[in-house]
């Protein structure tokens, strides 16, 4: 494991992330976060780090895929959500999917402001070289951990390659299925979607 860098301010850099050192309860995460203009934190065991800005092409993928969900998605059961919608990991981590799909009926966490989902569905998260190793490990291992999750999906940015994890019903574990091919198919049969894999990629030339 790399040491992590100590900046000036006493923060260090850990897998392209700012963490601060110094522990914070996830009660008070949550009430800096919902007080805070200046951008979005991950909190894991206790420390946070800032959630990297995304690059143009990284929320154009974002962009595509919404799309291509929300035009077939059964609406009046499901909902989609990205950017600023904030998952927990059971007993642990919070979370910023770039997309999260979910039911209309879903868990929220237990307080007024209801900005925490407990209970997604579909999780994307469009790689980047700073979040590669968070993404394919961390959030990987994490949102297993959830047990209503179906299918988690990483989307490179590079190239025309999604890495699809999927949990059979009553199964604990992925099963990975990678797709580098344009014209092969994202099936996600826990919410009646499908879409070709260069449905991501729309208009990027």
């Amino acid at each position: 494991m790399s040491t992590p860098l100590i900046e000036p301010d006493g923060v260090y850099s850990l897998t392209g992330f700012r963490v601060r050192e110094k522990p914070i309860s996830a009660e008070e995460y949550l009430r800096q976060e919902r007080a805070s203009t200046s951008g979005r934190r991950e909190w894991i065991d206790g420390r946070t780090r800032d959630v990297a800005g995304a690059s143009p092409v990284h929320m154009w993928i974002v962009e595509n895929l919404v799309y291509a969900i929300s035009k077939v998605i059964d609406r009046r059961a499901y909902r989609v959500g990205f950017h600023d919608f904030r998952v927990q990991v059971p007993e642990g981590a919070f979370y910023y999917p770039d997309i999260v799909v979910y039911r209309t009926n879903s868990v929220m966490r237990d307080d007024d402001s209801r900005d925490t989902l407990l209970n997604p569905l579909v999780v994307f998260e469009v790689l980047s070289p700073s979040t590669l190793t968070v993404d394919r490990v961390e959030k990987l291992e994490g949102y297993r951990r959830i047990p209503s999750v179906t299918d988690y999906l990483l989307v490179s940015q590079t190239v025309t390659h999604i890495e699809h994890y999927r949990r059979e019903p009553g199964a604990s574990d992925f099963d990975l299925k990678v797709l580098p091919h344009p014209e092969e198919v994202v099936e996600l049969d826990s919410i009646g979607v499908s879409f070709r894999v260069d449905a991501a990629y729309e208009n990027m030339d």
